[in-house]
C-alpha cells in the first residue's frame, strides 16, 4: 500500500488498519467475493487509480514512521513519564533509530531542495509526465511539499481528455500549444523512460532545469 499498489484482503487482514472497502482497499471474506474483487480491481482503471492514490495517503496519514513515532512517544510518556525513547532501549536499537532519523532528514532536505527549485518557476503551471503509478507517486510527493499540479501527460492518446480524480490527462501535443508560456514538466520519480522523455522535451524546445526536471536524477543527489 505504501507504494500505491491496490490490495484485496479479508476483514482479518484489514484489522487494526482502519481500511474502508473500495476507498483504500478491497475487503471481502468469501472465495467468490475475493475473486470478483480481484477481477473488478484489475479491469476498472478508475477503481485501480483511486485505491492506488488513497492507499498511499492512508498509510502516510496513519501508519507512517512519523505517525508511529508520535504513538511511541505517547506510550513511553504514559509508561515512564518521559517520551525520550533513548532512556529505555538497547544500544543496537538506538543506532537503528539514529539511522532512521538520518534517512528522514535526508528526505526532508531533498524535498526542500525540489520545492525551492519549483518555486523559482512561479507563474508557470506544473505538469507531470506519466499518468500511471509513477505519475501518481510523483503527484503525492509534489502535493506533500505544497506544489499544485495542473495535469498529466501520457503518450497513450486514448487517455487524452480523461481524468485522474480532478486532474486532466493531456497528450504530448499540449507542450506544442504552450510555446508562449511553457509549463514546467516534472518527470516521475522512477520512470524507466526518463531519458527518452528528456530527448523529446529537448526536441520540443524545452531546456533541462529551466523548463523540466527529472526527479529520479534530482533525488539521487545528497
Amino acid at each position: 500500500m505504501s507504494y500505491g499498489l491496490p490490495i484485496v484482503t479479508t476483514s482479518i487482514g484489514a484489522e487494526g488498519m482502519n481500511l474502508v472497502h473500495k476507498e483504500n482497499a478491497m475487503i471481502c471474506d468469501t472465495a467468490e467475493h475475493f475473486a470478483e474483487s480481484v477481477v473488478e480491481l484489475y479491469t476498472s482503471y478508475d477503481l485501480w487509480q483511486k485505491l492506488s492514490l488513497c492507499s498511499v495517503d492512508h498509510i502516510n496519514s496513519t501508519l507512517s514512521p512519523i505517525h508511529a513515532g508520535k504513538n511511541m512517544d505517547g506510550l513511553f510518556l504514559r509508561l515512564f513519564g518521559s517520551s525520550d525513547i533513548n532512556d529505555y532501549v538497547r544500544l543496537d536499537i538506538r543506532r537503528l533509530l539514529l539511522q532512521w532519523d538520518d534517512k528522514d532528514n535526508v528526505t526532508k532536505l531533498k524535498k526542500t531542495a525540489i520545492l525551492n527549485m519549483l518555486n523559482q518557476e512561479k507563474g508557470r503551471s506544473v505538469i507531470i509526465w506519466g499518468a500511471g503509478n509513477v505519475g501518481l507517486q510523483t503527484l503525492i510527493m509534489l502535493h506533500e511539499i505544497g506544489v499544485d499540479v495542473e495535469g498529466f501527460i501520457d503518450s497513450d492518446l486514448s487517455r487524452k481528455n480523461t481524468f485522474i480524480g480532478s486532474i486532466p490527462i493531456f497528450s504530448p501535443d499540449v507542450l506544442k500549444n504552450n510555446t508562449r508560456i511553457k509549463p514546467f514538466v516534472v518527470i516521475g520519480t522512477s520512470s524507466i523512460y526518463h531519458s527518452e522523455i528528456e530527448k523529446q522535451l529537448i526536441n520540443s524546445g524545452f531546456h533541462k532545469g529551466q523548463d523540466f526536471c527529472t526527479l529520479k536524477n534530482y533525488l539521487s543527489r545528497r
